[in-house]
């Protein structure tokens, strides 16, 4: 599952909890990881919507990567069996 964003969207505080520094800042060179602080399961209705398979609705705690392109960055995320 992946999550994209325009960054020029977020408040420059936003911008910093999410890059660890403003967007403008960051270089080609950068390596971004997202954090996810806690497991967090999906409830079953937001599956349905994300037409996405029932049976994986957790997203696990650790981290993943980031990719930043021209005017958006992608949070690609890999979900885990849950029942």
């Amino acid at each position: 599952m992946s999550f994209e964003i325009e960054p020029n969207k977020l408040s420059i505080e936003e911008q910093i909890i999410f890059f660890g520094k403003e967007y403008r800042d960051l270089k080609p060179t950068d390596e971004i990881m997202f954090i996810q602080e806690n497991d967090f399961i999906f409830d079953l209705d937001t599956l349905i919507y994300l037409d996405l398979d029932l049976a994986y609705g957790l997203l696990k705690k650790g981290t993943y990567p980031v990719t930043v392109e021209k005017d958006k960055v992608k949070v690609t995320f890999t979900l885990s069996f849950h029942r």
